[in-house]
């Protein structure tokens, strides 16, 4: 699902909000069957969200990568949310 998105996001004319969408909407076809958790592009407002989470919590991060991953495998081993 990566792949297709670096290849939207390629494009000049499309950013990462779209690109992300369309890749989306592409896996919904019947040419495409990745799995809906094999990749995520967190957009402006689920960062910024974050971002005040962790600052609240006075923890400070700087990499998105790093902590959408640290989410990411949490979420997926944790259950008790």
């Amino acid at each position: 699902m990566e792949a297709v998105y670096n290849i939207l996001r390629g494009c000049s004319f499309i950013g990462d909000f779209l690109a992300y969408q369309y890749t989306i909407d592409f896996n919904y076809s019947p040419y495409l069957n990745f799995s809906e958790n094999s990749f995520v592009k967190a957009g402006i407002g689920a960062i910024r969200g974050i971002k005040n989470v962790l600052y609240a919590m006075g923890i400070v991060l700087k990499m998105r990568f790093t902590l959408c991953r640290i989410i990411f495998m949490n979420f997926n081993t944790n259950t008790d949310f």
